[in-house]
């Protein structure tokens, strides 16, 4: 914009200087080659923006994959506390039933010996009677070892049932210990899947708020190339129009159109974004062609 005021400058002083035209020259080849600069810089910023956004939309493909991982590895924990649940149930119920049938074991224990301590006690007294009555008294003393050694048996058997139900109270118990740790462990997972799955949400909406903002400035960015692209073109035919044989009056008219490029929303929105000494140069350069307009003419002697 810089060339271009000083181009217009140089034209209202042509009316006077009429040997100006190669300064004229020189600043609209600069103001080509500053527009066409703007312009690849311009490229390079879209560039770079398409750039961030395609990571952003990766980043934001990851985070969804990873949600959709933590909610399906959730759905499969709940299905194994469900599991731990039933299980931890049905082993107690087994427990408790395994501990009625040792209770009643022990009972009958006590039951046997009971009587395995009243036979010996009447075989002992029926063995100290044997001397008076030798028949009789041997008579008795068998039927009561018979029935020692028949309680002795039954004694001994139930030890090994008592033992043996001993094992299966503890072998429940143990299965009720470790499912409840598997329900503990798995507990805690599902609240640390939950907890990511939180955050992950929170990552995931941070992302969407900066693509939101990614479009609206890459969609800005367009614009704007596209202006400078217009703009490049009506400098590069204003500087055809000042070459060999310069019509000063054409490139007026050129001139005209690029400060009505300008004035359009597109033109508006990236003045804002250039700053207050584009919006200055834009504002001489309307000055200067009023100014042209004014006195309605252009020296066209070269």
């Amino acid at each position: 914009m810089d060339s271009l005021v000083s181009l217009i400058r140089c034209l209202i002083s042509s009316q006077t200087c009429p040997g100006i035209h190669e300064e004229i020259q020189n600043h609209s080849q600069n103001a080509a080659t500053a527009m066409r600069t703007a312009k690849e810089d311009m490229e390079v910023q879209l560039n770079n923006a398409h750039s961030q956004a395609v990571e952003l939309t990766e980043k934001h493909e990851q985070m969804e994959s990873e949600k959709m991982e933590n909610l399906s590895s959730n759905d499969q924990l709940n299905l194994w506390m469900i599991f731990y649940q039933d299980s931890e149930k049905a082993a107690k119920k087994m427990g408790d039933t395994a501990q009625e049938h040792l209770d009643e074991l022990m009972k009958q224990q006590k039951k046997v010996a009971k009587d395995e301590k009243w036979h010996s006690i009447a075989r002992n007294i029926a063995l100290v009677f044997l001397p008076f009555s030798n028949l009789m008294a041997g008579i008795i003393a068998a039927i009561f070892q018979t029935s020692l050694y028949i309680a002795q048996s039954a004694a001994l058997e139930l030890q090994g049932a008592i033992q043996h139900q001993k094992a299966k109270v503890f072998e429940y118990k143990e299965k009720c210990d470790l499912y409840d740790k598997k329900k503990k462990e798995t507990q805690k997972k599902m609240e640390e899947n939950k907890r990511k799955i939180e955050w992950i949400e929170e990552e995931i909406k941070k992302l969407s708020g900066k693509q939101e903002n990614f479009g609206d400035q890459i969609n800005d960015l367009r614009n704007h190339v596209q202006l400078l692209g217009d703009l490049l073109k009506k400098v590069e035919e204003l500087e055809l129009e000042l070459s060999d044989e310069p019509d000063y009056a054409e490139a007026l008219e050129v001139l005209k159109k690029i400060v009505t490029l300008w004035q359009k929303e597109k033109g508006q929105k990236l003045l804002n974004l250039l700053g207050d000494r584009v919006k200055k140069n834009l504002k001489d350069l309307k000055d200067a062609i009023q100014k042209l307009d004014t006195n309605d003419t252009v020296n066209t002697d070269v």
